[in-house]
């Protein structure tokens, strides 16, 4: 309902996905869909990370991964896990001074390396922009803020991420955004 308001208001589409054109290999090298969630991330913010990792084709979109990145040099790489194992460091060339624990490894690793927590990510696509709805009714339709932020508010709660927390219909009816029509109303009678 939110993207039906957003282009009876403005004329265009509030999100317009496209496929990437093929590469050398001759894949895209992302999806419509991969575009599609990459637009909601720049629009409205990140995925929750439970909300990211849930779906069913989650697996297709998002990392589930926190990886070692190193600062300095690559000593230090992460090894492979199973499916059910915990994360396991290995090193290479380290000092014998230097030991890394098994049951605390994030409290013990060297300060050559740092974790990079990826889980809840987009695979496909990493080089987001943020440009907030209010920021994209401000600046590309020229709305004053006044305008712009009731209803950047009001479209907000309608794409919320997490289901739980949308507006229902009721609440959307009962918004702020809605006064000046209810004001209007109130005249002609």
């Amino acid at each position: 309902m939110a993207c039906m308001v957003f282009e009876l208001l403005t004329g265009d589409l509030l999100f317009d996905p496209h496929k990437s054109s093929k590469a050398k290999t001759g894949k895209a090298a992302y999806t419509r869909d991969d575009d599609h969630l990459a637009q909601m991330i720049e629009l409205l913010g990140s995925f929750p990370k439970k909300v990211a990792v849930k779906g069913k084709y989650s697996r297709d979109f998002f990392n589930r991964k926190v990886r070692c990145v190193p600062l300095a040099d690559d000593r230090y790489v992460r090894s492979e896990r199973g499916p059910r194992s915990r994360s396991r460091w290995t090193r290479r060339a380290l000092p014998p001074s230097f030991a890394v624990s098994h049951h605390s490894f994030t409290t013990a690793l060297p300060p050559l390396c740092s974790l990079s927590h990826t889980q809840g990510k987009m695979m496909k696509i990493r080089n987001l922009k943020d440009w907030q709805l209010i920021d994209v009714l401000r600046d590309k339709y020229c709305l004053p803020t006044a305008d712009a932020a009731p209803l950047a508010d009001l479209l907000g709660q309608m794409l919320a991420f997490n289901p739980e927390r949308r507006a229902t219909a009721q609440e959307c009816l009962a918004h702020a955004w809605f006064d000046s029509i209810r004001e209007a109303q109130q005249l002609e009678r």
